[in-house]
């Protein structure tokens, strides 16, 4: 069985990679480096495409390079699969902000749709359309839009509120203790790996989520505990906050209602079509997998 994995030197794909190696008897995995404009002539069984322009957080990045590596590229890849006599399976990384960026009080599942601002968002909007207007009952289809993934080198979000912890300084939002749904690097290579096994699974969308959403000051806790330390909760209103919010949205500073927002609101993402799908267990637990990448932070 011959595997293309697009997006290897990601973190995603780093991880992926060795996995499946493990995992997947008497198969041959090919990295593929590609660009949108690339001529595509590997040809294989499973298609992963892991490849894109991830979010950038500090809104520097041009519209047209998302739309190229995020809409372009998925769009190039599919055809050369829909194109591929060989190919049975293609399985693309989505993301959960193709359909949410700050829902309120809902819970997220494949059916729940935003008016997207983003263009990171869009642009995977925009591919995930291309691909179900395409879908053929001859090949499987997958689209896969996990929620924020964490693992062993981990560099985004998760990484920064570490470091944040680390210098023990008080964590400010604690009268928020916003819920949110996390994806363990872990959980989501068996994802994968159980749709390329498991040849009857028909095409689909799904949310990748670990089994339980977290409060924000209990994982603020378990990374005091991992840092042997006894975190400070302040309780401020959070009236004051929002107002010191706003200031930072006149002023143009880092912390703004938008940083505000993705700190202290509920993003919960309901993954039980996944698990239904599956009909089995993730390997790793939300607690034990938050603690695995913590561990990981020390190295």
């Amino acid at each position: 069985m011959k595997i293309i994995v697009t997006g290897a030197t990601g973190f995603v794909g780093k991880n992926l990679i060795p996995y499946l190696i493990k995992n997947i008897t008497e198969s041959e995995i090919i990295p593929l480096s590609i660009r949108y404009g690339d001529s595509i002539t590997t040809c294989a069984n499973i298609y992963i495409h892991l490849a894109g322009k991830a979010h950038d957080t500090m809104n520097i990045s041009e519209d047209s390079i998302y739309y190229e590596a995020n809409y372009l590229l998925t769009k190039s890849l599919f055809d050369k699969f829909l194109e591929d006599e060989d190919a049975s399976c293609f399985i693309y990384m989505s993301s959960i902000k193709a359909i949410a960026e700050n829902p309120r009080n809902v819970l997220v599942n494949e059916d729940y749709r935003e008016d997207i601002i983003s263009i990171y968002g869009r642009s995977k909007r925009m591919a995930e359309e291309y691909i179900l207007s395409r879908l053929t009952s001859k090949k499987r289809v997958f689209i896969l839009r996990p929620c924020m993934i964490h693992g062993p080198g981990n560099k985004g979000n998760f990484n920064l509120l570490y470091k944040f912890i680390s210098t023990g300084f008080p964590w400010p939002f604690a009268s928020f203790n916003a819920t949110r749904s996390f994806c363990s690097i872990q959980n989501l290579c068996f994802v994968i790996e159980q749709l390329i096994i498991s040849d009857k699974l028909s095409s689909t969308t799904l949310n990748i989520a670990d089994n339980l959403p977290i409060e924000t000051n209990n994982l603020i806790r378990q990374i005091g505990d991992s840092l042997n330390r006894d975190v400070i909760f302040l309780y401020l209103p959070r009236v004051l906050i929002r107002v010191i919010a706003r200031i930072g949205d006149y002023l143009n500073f880092a912390f703004n209602s938008k940083s505000l927002a993705k700190l202290t609101e509920d993003f919960i993402v309901d993954s039980s079509r996944m698990q239904v799908l599956l009909g089995k267990q993730l390997p790793v637990d939300s607690v034990d997998g938050i603690n695995t990448t913590l561990k990981s932070f020390k190295m």
